[in-house]
């Protein structure tokens, strides 16, 4: 969600609020698995790169996680658990849509997130 207010966007040009939902298979834990979904609230901050179709941007935000952790067996010995998290994020932007990021998680939120992405404008 962009700043759209005339007056916000002539004193904050650069700066934009992305809530985001995050489904995010963690991988296998013996004997089971265990599955996170994440709502982040993130602050970030465009530096457009001069004369280039892309654009830098850097920023940070809460996250909500809830992780669901299951014995794999079927018994019942499934578990829930929530957790507030912290992210900062680098990344970079294409004209087009084409979009990658850098996340480092802080808290309950995951150590590391690698994507790459397309944004439909």
């Amino acid at each position: 969600m962009e700043v759209e207010d005339e007056a916000s966007a002539d004193l904050l040009p650069a700066w934009s609020l992305g809530p985001e939902l995050q489904p995010i298979r963690v991988g296998r834990i013996r004997p089971g698995e265990r599955n996170n979904v994440a709502f982040n609230l993130e602050f970030a901050y465009k530096i457009p790169l001069a004369g280039k179709p892309w654009a830098a941007y850097v920023g940070a935000g809460p996250a909500l996680n809830i992780y669901r952790f299951s014995d794999g067996r079927g018994r019942g010995r499934d578990d829930t658990e929530a957790g507030g998290g912290f992210n900062v994020l680098v990344g970079a932007e294409h004209d087009d849509g084409l979009f990658g990021e850098f996340k480092i998680g802080v808290s309950d939120s995951p150590d590391l997130k690698l994507m790459v992405g397309y944004s439909f404008r």
